[in-house]
């Protein structure tokens, strides 16, 4: 279960790349320096740099920073760049999920691989997440 999902008012009872998924639009939702008392917890602010032609490759780095550091149970191999000229920007995460048999903190864990696409708006600072396919 992700740390976020502690809070809410019922806890969900779903799968871990459910849980992944929402963790993960928690955190490119935040806005780095304001968002945690982590600093580097969450997005910087992109609505300056909108349509710069290294605004989507800076963007990239920082989801798969985000992802090293706050999403362990993710383990990203690619993100390719769907629509990188317009926005929003769509971006394709190709990866594998860590899915733990049994109880939170069984010591066999299974790779799943996964594709999720990863919708950027720059302007309304927004990320949507959607699971594109998992083996």
């Amino acid at each position: 279960m992700s740390f976020l999902n502690q809070f809410l008012p019922e806890r969900p009872r779903d799968d871990t790349l459910a849980s992944v998924v929402r963790n993960l639009a928690h955190l490119l939702n935040a806005k780095r320096g304001y968002s945690s008392p982590l600093c580097e917890f969450g997005l910087d602010e992109f609505y300056a740099q909108q349509g710069a032609p290294a605004s989507a490759e800076a963007v990239m780095h920082q989801i798969l920073a985000d992802i090293a550091a706050y999403e362990p149970r993710l383990r990203p191999r690619a993100l390719v760049a769907i629509n990188d000229e317009e926005l929003p920007y769509l971006f394709e995460l190709q990866g594998e999920v860590l899915v733990a048999a049994g109880r939170p903190l069984a010591k066999k864990v299974k790779a799943t691989p996964c594709r999720l696409a990863i919708l950027f708006d720059p302007v309304h600072g927004e990320v949507k997440i959607e699971v594109a396919s998992v083996r």
